[in-house]
């Protein structure tokens, strides 16, 4: 191999979108005196990696015109190479690596040592102009990836206990995706879907076997065990070993998630609907994933280390962490925003565009959307003060918050339904309108606190929409009228009613706060 080609070379590697349906909400927030307003797994390639033996969590952050990297741990924010941006990271026991945008280097960092200037060291162990790699898939030691072209598979490092290293695959295989766990590594094959393992100890042959007569689209692996979406109906299918039911599958699993992540003794996956956590297994009840403040968080990814799960939630693209025998679990953590997906030089025209992109890659490229099934219900984020007037009209409306007396007369019988036990609140303020202060609520929060907009909660419906009960994470009753037009007509006499119900102020009606929040 030319030095040019690999200049450190192994001897020293060390839910579905409504479409063309906009939609407009009205959230009816019922207030008393107290109320205050506030990835893939193991080895696979992702934009947040755990290196599971030092607790250490990384991302690479959004808004800046480098996809730079940045990690937690200890209490402290470490960044990572600020002026270089990162395509992808995957992490493994006691290290992580990150693939340099465009796939032509490949970079590792030791989270075991100590670290200086408030950076881990960075070590380099592959390099081409000619051969960029994809699917990073960082195993407990091993670290493969794939060449773009040809789809062979390449792994460094692994040292095992009789001193050799980590093996690649024939090059005569060509895979379509690959994954690594501890001391194997799969990968589904081009030609023929079939799921193909090698490494350095025998677990990897035993899932192969397993996996002999199935045609696989996706594949993701734990310490020890596989799981993957079958080709023919979408089933969910988990290989490997079973010693605390983490291949246990939920029945009618079939186009049920669209994201998965295993550890040591648990699977999680991301419900397709509203993108809401699903465990098994042991691990998973020792993490205590499945408490019932975990059902209205949405994620857009999750990925998982050997005792620990953390996702990028939906509503603000932040980090949050589930780790074992933690009292502070599940924690944010104080990463700011992720992005949910590389930013790419690519028009995306296979499944589109990612909402928001131009803010989130900072006008460097876009983030393609899955071709899996679409959540229903898009990410909320911050306007891009350097977009100009008509980007910002492309991506997603600002969403604010209308503080002060407001009630309603026409369509307002449906939120007072809500609140008729409140009709003796005092005076209210004259009306403010102040967006740049408010609390802000996303589609997903929206959805969760009813239920996807269950008919259960429906409580009644006008000429221009549909209200709905619902309870928010924190417990606050509301009262959100769902309006969907498909017409300019229609979308005009809906927010004609809405500025209706802002004008108007009445000493018998209850206090509430408002949220207006267009889809375009």
């Amino acid at each position: 191999m030319k030095v040019e080609e690999h200049e450190n070379s192994r001897g020293r590697g060390s839910g579905s979108h409504p479409n063309d349906i906009g939609a407009a909400f009205l959230l009816a927030i019922v207030t008393s005196l107290q109320l205050h307003l506030a990835v893939d797994a193991l080895g696979s390639a992702s934009t947040v990696a755990v290196a599971y033996g030092t607790a250490t969590v990384c991302g690479i952050t959004a808004g800046n015109q480098n996809q730079r990297i940045q990690c937690y741990k200890g209490n402290e924010v470490i960044s990572i190479l600020p002026h270089v941006s990162f395509e992808a990271i995957s992490g493994g026991k006691s290290f992580f690596c990150g693939l340099r945008t465009g796939g032509h280097s490949l970079h590792c960092w030791e989270t075991d040592a100590g670290f200086s200037n408030h950076s881990f060291r960075p070590k380099r162990i592959y390099y081409s102009t000619r051969f960029p790699l994809t699917d990073l898939a960082v195993g407990d030691a091993q670290v493969c990836a794939r060449e773009v072209g040809s789809g062979r598979g390449r792994c460094w490092r692994g040292l095992d206990k009789g001193g050799s290293l980590f093996p690649s695959p024939d090059a005569a295989l060509k895979f379509q995706t690959i994954t690594s766990g501890s001391g194997f590594s799969c990968g589904i094959l081009k030609n023929n879907r079939s799921v193909w393992c090698w490494g350095s100890n025998g677990i990897g042959s035993k899932i192969q076997s397993q996996f002999r007569n199935l045609s696989m689209v996706s594949l993701v692996a734990g310490e020890s065990h596989v799981c993957g979406l079958t080709a023919s109906g979408g089933a969910l299918v988990c290989k490997g070993n079973n010693g605390a039911g983490q291949l246990e599958v939920p029945p009618n699993s079939a186009h049920e998630y669209s994201a998965l992540a295993l550890g040591t003794s648990f699977t999680c996956g991301l419900r397709q609907k509203n993108g809401v956590v699903s465990c098994w297994g042991g691990g998973a009840e020792e993490l205590n994933i499945q408490n019932k403040s975990n059902g209205s968080v949405s994620f857009e990814l999750i990925t998982a280390g050997s005792s620990q799960l953390c996702g990028l939630k939906t509503s603000n693209l932040t980090i949050m962490c589930w780790f074992k025998a933690n009292r502070y679990s599940p924690a944010v953590l104080p990463l700011g925003m992720i992005i949910p997906g590389p930013c790419v030089q690519d028009p995306c025209s296979l499944c589109g565009v990612y909402p928001n992109s131009a803010f989130l890659c900072d006008g460097s490229g876009n983030i393609c959307k899955s071709c899996q099934e679409e959540l229903p219900f898009a990410v909320l984020l911050p306007k891009n003060p350097k977009s100009s007037p008509k980007k910002a009209r492309n991506g997603l409306a600002v969403a604010f918050l209308i503080v002060g007396a407001i009630g309603g007369l026409a369509g307002a019988c449906t939120i007072l339904f809500c609140i008729s036990n409140c009709l003796a609140a005092s005076d209210h303020q004259e009306l403010n309108i102040n967006p740049s202060s408010g609390r802000s609520f996303s589609l997903t929060e929206l959805a969760a606190a009813t239920s996807n907009f269950s008919s259960d909660n429906k409580i009644g419906a006008g000429s221009f929409g549909v209200v709905y009960k619902g309870e928010l994470s924190n417990g606050t009753e509301v009262a959100i009228k769902r309006g969907e037009t498909k017409s300019n007509e229609k979308q005009n006499a809906f927010s004609s009613e809405l500025a209706t119900l802002l004008r108007l102020n009445h000493k018998h009606l209850v206090g509430m706060s408002l949220i207006l929040h267009f889809i375009s």
